[in-house]
């Protein structure tokens, strides 16, 4: 046997133990999805937070500049939305993408502070204002102070995929910076958390019956 080919013979099993760590690295359970009822949205004082209360978690998301405005302008009574899926990952970072709709029945002075607002048309010309969404999911059990949150006026749902890795376990322990003041508003650190008043459509699924 030519030395060149004692190196490559002995090199197999140095390849193959490599191959089978790098799949025992992988997630050992696949992803599961599920389906949570929201009680709450709400958004801090600070403009800085979105809050998404729902029976099982909580989730807290650092608010895009271009929701935050939507919400707040002339318009918002025109809003409504939509989820994508959203997907945790491990240590309980959450992702997902969201879309604003506009009532198609708006001024040509509401169309114009639509435009400003970074709307857009869609495929059927109606003006849409697309986004992402990113923060942290914590265990409901952590958020001591549920029933101070203001309840929608009816329950919505929005479907979350689970990424079930190591990390899954150690994201249920966070403990939730979400606190209740001594006149029971709920507190973000220092900024106080206010329902955010819009039509619930934003909450991606229709209501259950």
């Amino acid at each position: 046997m030519t030395l060149r080919r004692r190196h490559l013979v002995l090199a197999l099993p140095a390849a193959w133990a490599l191959s089978a760590a790098g799949c025992a690295e992988a997630p050992l359970r696949p992803a599961h999805q599920y389906t949570e009822t929201i009680s709450s949205l709400l958004i801090s004082n600070d403009f800085k937070s979105v809050v998404i209360i729902g029976e099982h978690y909580h989730y807290i998301f650092t608010a895009p500049l271009h929701l935050v405005e939507a919400l707040s302008s002339p318009l918002h009574a025109e809003l409504s939305g939509s989820f994508s899926t959203f997907r945790v990952e491990k240590n309980g970072h959450i992702s997902g993408q969201f879309d604003l709709n506009l009532n198609p029945a708006l001024t040509p002075e509401q169309q114009a502070q639509a435009t400003q607002l970074g709307f857009a048309p869609d495929a059927d010309g109606k003006l849409k204002l697309h986004g992402e969404l990113s923060g942290k999911r914590y265990p409901q059990g952590t958020l001591k102070a549920g029933r101070h949150t203001q309840a929608l006026n009816q329950s919505y749902t929005i479907d979350i995929s689970v990424d079930e890795s190591r990390g899954d376990a150690v994201a249920d322990d966070l403990l939730s910076p979400i606190t209740a003041g001594s006149d029971g508003v709920l507190l973000l650190y220092y900024a106080a958390l206010a329902p955010i008043l819009i039509p619930v459509a934003i909450l991606s699924k229709a209501p259950k019956n």
